[in-house]
This record gives C-alpha cells, sequence and structure tokens, in this order.
C-alpha cells in the first residue's frame, strides 16, 4: 500500500465505507496494553494516527480522485473503481479537440491534436491504471479550454461563466494532485501580459487578469482545506516547499524568473511579433 496506486485504491474503499476523510480503526481501538504498543510501532505509509483516543487515522493523500473511483465502485460494482478514468480520459480528448479548434481555426488541426492525445501511450495506459494523470489531465486541458472561451467571447454573461468553469477545473486539480505550482511561470506571464497588452480589447485584459488571481485564491482555499482535514499531508507538500524557498539561491532563482517573465511580456505583446505568429499558424495549420 506504499505505492501511490494502492495508496488510492485503499482511499477509494475508505471512502465509500465511511464516507469520511477518516476512519476509526476498529481492531486498533479493541487493543490494549503491550498489544496496542506493538501495533503502533508498525504505521503504515501515508495512514496517520489522528487520534489516538478513539483510534481514528487519516489517509494522508488528495481525495478527489480516490472519491470519483469510489462512486464508480458504488455505481458498477467491485473491481470497477478505475471507470472513472475512462470518463475523464474522454473528457481530456474532447477537450483538447475543442481547445485546437479554438485556437487555430482548423478541424484538421483539432483532429489531429485530439489523435495524438488519444493514441498517447502515457493516456493508454493511466486509463486505466488508478492514479491522478488522467483526472488532471481533464481538469488541466478543460481549465484551459474555457479560459481562452472566455478570452475569445463577446457577451459579457457567458464569459463570465466561462471564466467561473475554468476556475473550477482548476479547483478540482488542486484536490488530485499538488500541480499548481508548475504553472505559476505561465499564470505570472499571463498577468504580466495583461498589463502592458493595451492593443487587446479590455474584456480580455479584465479576463487575462481576474484569471490566475482567481486560481491563487482557490489554491489558498485549498490549502486551508488540507491544513483543516488533512494537517500531515499538509505539513509535507507546503512546509517542505517553504523551507525550500528560505533558501537564497532559490530566490534569487525567483526574483530572475520574475523579471525574465517581464520582458517575454513586453516583446509578445508587440504587434510585429504578433503578426509573425499570426502568419506561421497559417502556414502551417491553414
Amino acid at each position: 500500500a506504499g505505492q501511490d496506486q494502492g495508496l488510492y485504491t485503499n482511499m477509494s474503499a475508505q471512502l465509500l465505507r465511511a464516507k469520511a476523510l477518516d476512519y476509526t480503526d476498529e481492531f486498533r481501538a479493541s487493543l490494549s496494553g503491550e498489544e496496542l504498543r506493538m501495533y503502533d510501532s508498525a504505521p503504515m505509509a501515508a495512514v496517520d494516527l489522528v487520534d489516538p483516543v478513539r483510534s481514528r487515522y487519516v489517509v494522508a493523500f488528495y481525495p478527489l480522485h480516490p472519491a470519483w473511483m469510489a462512486m464508480s465502485t458504488w455505481a458498477f460494482g467491485q473491481n470497477y473503481h478505475t471507470a472513472s478514468l475512462l470518463l475523464f480520459a474522454a473528457l481530456g480528448i474532447a477537450g483538447g479537440y475543442y481547445l485546437a479548434l479554438l485556437l487555430f481555426g482548423s478541424r484538421r488541426a483539432a483532429g489531429l491534436a485530439a489523435a495524438f492525445l488519444a493514441l498517447n501511450p502515457a493516456l493508454v495506459f493511466f486509463a486505466k491504471f488508478p492514479v491522478t494523470e488522467m483526472v488532471a489531465f481533464a481538469f488541466t486541458v478543460n481549465g484551459f479550454l474555457f479560459f481562452a472561451k472566455a478570452c475569445f467571447e463577446v457577451a459579457r454573461g457567458k464569459r463570465w461563466l466561462f471564466l467561473l468553469i475554468a476556475v473550477l477545473c482548476f479547483n478540482g486539480l488542486f484536490y488530485t494532485r499538488m500541480q499548481f505550482f508548475l504553472y505559476i511561470p505561465f499564470m505570472g506571464l499571463l498577468f504580466a501580459y495583461a498589463l502592458i497588452a493595451i492593443r487587446q480589447p479590455w474584456s480580455r485584459r479584465v479576463v487575462m487578469m481576474v484569471f490566475p488571481a482567481s486560481l491563487v485564491i482557490t489554491f489558498l482555499l485549498s490549502m486551508a482545506f488540507y491544513r483543516y482535514y488533512q494537517p500531515i499531508l499538509y505539513g509535507g507538500m507546503v512546509e517542505g516547499h517553504l523551507d525550500k524557498l528560505k533558501k537564497l539561491a532559490a530566490l534569487m532563482a525567483a526574483g530572475l524568473g520574475l523579471v525574465v517573465l517581464g520582458l517575454l511580456a513586453y516583446v509578445v505583446a508587440r504587434r510585429p511579433t504578433l503578426a509573425v505568429l499570426e502568419r506561421l499558424n497559417d502556414q502551417i495549420l491553414r
């Protein structure tokens, strides 16, 4: 049970049985004295005792993927806990198709993108393997899809609806795996670009600024959730990163990264650069 797939499978079974993140170990509760000390001397990986008096344990892992597997087991029966992964694989492929169609305006490019995604050996493997890759894939691709739709949408009501869906997709990602740190450079570049892209419509610039700001807020809310409900997991994934950030080299690298992001945003915002990119897109895809 020390491997991710084992932990997720066990956690889904525990969620289905206990209907909660924590559960009572009835066997431990029946022990006392030396037997109890011997039992506690052999801890299980990522399964932490949070209340010794009531023998309450919690699995220190991300909860959303096991929750979907628990629902699959409830709906389709035992040994079908990975059925949810097929749903997320399909959602990810569909999101990739429509994202490519929106960005390039070509059904040929969209079909090619969907084909590459569907035939990717990693997707074929992880669509059956009970880890979080497929869930994170679907949330990420569709999050960027609805963000792009919000940027191009003219109607104000639909624009904010698409933006809300995009934020909710990434919010789901925050409860699936710790991947948001990978997108921080992109979010910083996006926000910086929105500040200086005076040729872009104001509504689009607002979307580009509100989107990363909303993700930061929802990410902090997810950290509050982990801090309260899964403090062991929170300590491992947050406090460990904070310790690394205390190092001077990491701070200097972060400062340099912000400078580079600002320069890239300035270059991308210039009309000649955009014109070159548009001509390159036309030559390749149309």
